[in-house]
């Protein structure tokens, strides 16, 4: 879910044409994904503290935008907001080139 605050009137991925200049806009939203950072990938899984974790960001990230543009004519957007919170924040800015 999104927080309130992003979707009221005159939050920037609010709808109404009114009060958001980007309510028209193809928006992208990329929340935390893991300790990678959206960036990295590490085939094999790193054992600490009792705990396996696996570093896919690139991955996960790369496939959220093949599955968008599979749903949506994302080739073919002209307008793109992308925002992101917590690492999808850093995501935002790491990815801008690549949408």
């Amino acid at each position: 879910n999104l927080p309130d605050n992003l979707l009221s009137p005159g939050g920037y991925l609010s709808t109404d044409v009114d009060l958001n200049k980007f309510a028209t806009w193809t928006k992208v939203i990329i929340f935390y994904c893991d300790g990678a950072h959206h960036q990295g990938y590490n085939k094999e899984a790193i054992s600490y503290k009792d705990t396996t974790l696996y570093f896919r960001g690139e991955a996960n990230t790369k496939s959220h935008f093949k599955w968008i543009s599979s749903q949506y004519d994302f080739a073919n957007a002209e307008k793109v907001l992308l925002t992101g919170a917590s690492a999808g924040g850093i995501a935002s800015f790491m990815y801008n080139n690549y949408v």
